[in-house]
């Protein structure tokens, strides 16, 4: 059970819920290997993200969460844009969406009960990041944006089991994903800083209290979006 961290855990109030953001991305930063295992092996890219500094278009609150898989079944075409199953990423389907993120390719670390079986039913699956953009920032002043969508291929992300905190009823698991675009459902999609790029993003199961668990406490650049770039293990 982790420790340092967790005293300050008690009640369920928008402060409690903002230190646990706050506690969690700092405790990741300084002891990685309670998820991700020996610390020699972390790659510098995941040393990057949980150090990354803030960007001034997230909120980091419980209003930027992982929301939704979309799924694509074999015998229809990605580029129709029509997903066949949606599945809300919400605390009582917790469990159900890391299977699907495991029977679609991604990476599910720590959890015995759920098997890396690729699924022949599924053709294609995403996860969609939702946000709100704070009124202070840019983006919101000078576009009129406020909110956006970032998709990830299921095949490049990571999640993985946490460390238990003694305030909670969960563990603090991590998710991964790398090489995130705006998706086509926000408005983000013609914004040359966000639309033009692609990003790497931590999300940490912090708010049992929240309907959606999973919580945004890092993004971080990793490159334009018309480079050939995927998520490589280890780099």
């Amino acid at each position: 059970m982790a420790s340092g961290y967790s005293s300050r855990l008690e009640d369920g109030n928008e402060n409690s819920r903002q230190r646990k953001i706050s506690d969690a991305r700092a405790m990741i930063n300084e002891q990685p290997q309670l998820w991700l295992g020996n610390s020699s092996s972390i790659s510098g890219r995941d040393r990057s993200l949980f150090c990354s500094r803030q960007l001034d278009f997230l909120g980091y609150d419980k209003t930027c969460y992982a929301a939704k898989i979309c799924h694509y079944f074999n015998f229809q075409k990605y580029e129709d844009d029509a997903p066949i199953q949606v599945t809300p990423w919400t605390c009582a389907d917790d469990i159900t969406c890391k299977e699907m993120v495991a029977e679609a390719g991604g990476e599910v670390v720590g959890f015995p009960t759920i098997s890396r079986n690729p699924n022949p039913n599924w053709f294609h699956a995403k996860i969609d990041v939702k946000f709100t953009i704070p009124t202070r920032s840019v983006l919101f002043n000078r576009d009129n944006v406020c909110w956006g969508i970032f998709t990830a291929l299921a095949t490049n992300a990571r999640i993985y089991r946490g460390p238990m905190m003694q305030a909670c009823s969960h563990r603090w698991d991590a998710m991964i994903l790398y090489d995130c675009v705006a998706s086509p459902e926000g408005p983000l999609t013609e914004s040359s800083r966000i639309g033009s790029r692609k990003w790497d993003i931590l999300l940490i199961k912090i708010c049992e209290d929240n309907e959606f668990p999973f919580i945004v406490v890092a993004i971080r650049d990793s490159g334009t979006v018309y480079e050939a770039r995927n998520y490589v293990p280890g780099r």
